[in-house]
C-alpha cells in the first residue's frame, strides 16, 4: 500500500471513531483537497457542530457533510414541491 492511500485510510479510519455511529456515515469520499462525508443523518452532525471542527483541526484537511442519496428525495417529487 502506497503512503498515501496509507494516509487516506488512517483518516477515514480516524473520521468514522469519532462521528457518533446516529449519525450512520455511508462513505467517505475524497473530493480535491476536501473529504465529503455521506451520513443517512446530517442533522447528528450539524447539531454537534463541534465534532467536526475537532476533527478537521487534527486531519487540517476541510469537510462537507452531505446527505446520502438514499434519504434524498426523488428529483421529480423535489421539482414539484419548489413550484
Amino acid at each position: 500500500m502506497k503512503s498515501s492511500e496509507k494516509d487516506q485510510v488512517d483518516i477515514s479510519q480516524h473520521i468514522l471513531e469519532n462521528i457518533p455511529p446516529q449519525a450512520e456515515v455511508t462513505r467517505i469520499e475524497y473530493e480535491g483537497p476536501a473529504l465529503a462525508v455521506y451520513t443517512k443523518k446530517p442533522e447528528v452532525l450539524v447539531e454537534q457542530s463541534h465534532i467536526i471542527a475537532e476533527i478537521v483541526k487534527l486531519i487540517r484537511k476541510r469537510i462537507v457533510v452531505r446527505s446520502d442519496p438514499s434519504i434524498r428525495a426523488k428529483e421529480r417529487d423535489t421539482e414539484r414541491i419548489i413550484k
